[in-house]
């Protein structure tokens, strides 16, 4: 793709150059607020960072919850421009493909009729125009900010001439198109690989490595057939839990829903006490249980020292800690700790409790067969995890690629006016 022949001094902080027949224009001389109506019988509609103007029924967050009273919510037309007021510096923004009502904590604008809605979607949700809308909002908080308009009014918003603005839509909508397809394949691969992943677990803790072992009855509800010569037991015989004491210079570890343990300051998981005081110890090789997310796989063996929360127990055991900790996970992934758990919460498995941790029943193989299975396991999971590590990488690139082509064309740093899009 070229660029525009000529261009000219845009103003704007962020973006040096626009095509030099394009209008920079304030955006309170384009963008006038409209008064709230009382709909209360319309569609919820919501706002989301990375899927715009949504209805409230395709989203599936709690933190969306309507209030009990809708006689303050908003009245949104297709093609108005919706702002989150507090959340607009982060790109809460988007223009309305339906008509619904939207909480009062939303800044509602009729489309000008210089813009085509669908370009002025792309438009002001590109990262130029949420840079305007982060620097027009003030606060204190690092998540809540509410806009001054004030400064919004007199920020600059780009004007391209209206056909070539449907131009540019034409042109981004195939692009974009072609770019999701694609992501949405590779998505596809990666569930696949996953899914192999969690089928070779399942298969080998389960059965072991020989396909024609003999089998007997288990006395599991979840498992009721095992090779002849593994034994059950109860985890509390296989396990000890252990009560180390921390050490000053400890690092905080997450036994993470990943089925690994991080490091917190590798990651953003994970709650941080005010007081070290309440955290125990961990060493290399520990085996990691958490008693409240033990139903989505927060099981593992530590790679690091280290401290945790007191809500994860951590053993040790005479047993392969690896081949228990893939035993459990396989349990999670298999829901069987949602069957047996009474949760606190929608989403948690409460096995705070040692003592019923303790009385879960897990099959036994011999310690040799243990061995064969975590090596197995592991050289398997080598495998396919770099080629989950290769799609992921993939996916990303794709989702920057389009991130950029949709900046690059919205701002006209490149002219699309002369591509076929049939």
């Amino acid at each position: 793709m070229k660029r525009y022949n000529t261009y000219k001094l845009s103003g704007i902080q962020w973006l040096p150059e626009v095509p030099a027949h394009w209008e920079v224009l304030r955006f309170g001389s384009l963008f006038k607020r409209k008064p709230a109506i009382n709909k209360p019988e319309e569609e919820l509609l919501s706002v989301f960072l990375d899927r715009g103007v949504i209805k409230a029924s395709e989203s599936d967050k709690r933190t969306h919850q309507a209030s009990e009273d809708l006689g303050k919510y908003q009245f949104v037309e297709p093609s108005d421009f919706v702002m989150n007021n507090q959340q607009a510096w982060r790109g809460s923004v988007g223009v309305s493909d339906y008509m619904g009502i939207i909480s009062p904590a939303y800044h509602i604008f009729p489309m000008p009729s210089c813009y085509d809605a669908h370009y002025a979607n792309y438009l002001l949700r590109d990262r130029v125009m949420v840079n305007l809308f982060d620097v027009s909002s003030k606060g204190v908080g690092s998540i809540q900010r509410t806009l001054n308009f004030n400064w919004l009014n007199n920020g600059k918003c780009l004007l391209p001439p209206i056909e070539e603005q449907k131009k540019i839509v034409a042109f981004l909508d195939k692009k974009i198109t072609l770019i999701e397809s694609c992501k949405c394949q590779r998505k596809r691969e990666l569930q696949t690989l996953s899914e192999l992943k969690q089928a070779e677990i399942a298969s080998v803790v389960t059965r072991g490595l020989n396909p024609s072992v003999p089998m007997k009855d288990s006395g599991i509800f979840w498992q009721p057939l095992i090779p002849d010569n593994w034994t059950v037991t109860k985890l509390k015989h296989v396990l000890s839990k252990l009560d180390r004491p921390r050490q000053p210079d400890d690092e905080l570890l997450v036994c993470s829903n990943s089925g690994e343990v991080k490091k917190r300051g590798d990651s953003k998981l994970g709650l941080v006490a005010d007081s070290d005081e309440i955290y125990q110890g961990v060493k290399r090789g520990d085996l990691l249980i958490h008693g409240m997310d033990t139903w989505h796989g927060a099981i593992a063996v530590s790679n690091y020292d280290g401290m945790c929360t007191p809500v994860v127990h951590v053993c040790d055991s005479n047993q392969n800690k690896k081949y228990i900790a893939l035993y459990l996970r396989n349990m999670a992934y298999q829901k069987v700790f949602k069957l047996i758990s009474n949760g606190v919460r929608q989403n948690t498995s409460d096995f705070r409790s040692w003592g019923k941790v303790g009385t879960i029943l897990i099959p036994i193989p011999p310690i040799e067969e243990q061995d064969a299975i975590v090596e197995y396991i592991e050289s398997k999971n080598s495998k396919i995890d770099k080629m989950i590590d290769a799609l992921t990488a993939e996916i990303e690139r794709l989702t920057e690629y389009k991130q950029r082509l949709i900046s690059d064309v919205v701002t006209g740093q490149v002219d699309v006016r002369g591509e076929e899009f049939a």
